[in-house]
């Protein structure tokens, strides 16, 4: 991997996304669902594009997995979404599942992506895993904004 964590670019050493992913763990005979292998096996909008409106990156220390979300956004909403993942399947997997659930939706409809959903689009991850969730949530957030509250009334304002 690139020794600094917020270099997201390969050139210097050769290194693609998958590279640093342990697929070899992955099998269909192992506790991953189908759906979360065949996106940690091939991920969806993978790589990164040029002029991005929009970009959030997260690290989850622990285990040095990092993810990049890059956005394009027209009218209010999400147009593309492209992801460079480097760590484990799980993180590979769910950038991959975000790029699909993420494209289409109003810029409202990205931010209050849940982590069940992603958990919901791999067919389930076990529990040491889900820190993907949350790499994919923070790219979100600092792409686009914080999460706003359902209960919240214009002005910041809580009910």
């Amino acid at each position: 991997m690139p020794s600094d964590p917020e270099n997201f670019s390969s050139s210097d050493t050769g290194e693609s996304p998958r590279d640093g992913v342990a697929l070899g763990s992955l099998s269909t005979t192992s506790v991953y669902s189908p759906r979360l292998v065949e996106h940690a096996v091939h991920p969806r909008n993978q790589g990164s594009m040029e002029h991005p409106d929009a970009v959030g990156t997260a690290r989850f220390e622990r285990c040095g997995d990092r993810m990049r979300l890059e956005f394009r956004l027209s009218e209010g909403r999400v147009q593309e979404v492209r992801c460079q993942a480097f760590g484990c399947g799980a993180a590979v997997a769910a950038g991959s599942a975000a790029t699909e659930l993420l494209a289409g939706r109003t810029l409202g409809e990205a931010r209050a992506l849940t982590a069940f959903e992603l958990d919901e689009a791999l067919g389930g991850v076990p529990a040491p895993k889900r820190h993907a969730f949350l790499m994919v949530l923070q790219c979100v957030a600092e792409a686009l904004g914080p999460r706003i509250p359902q209960n919240s009334i214009p002005g910041g304002i809580h009910a």
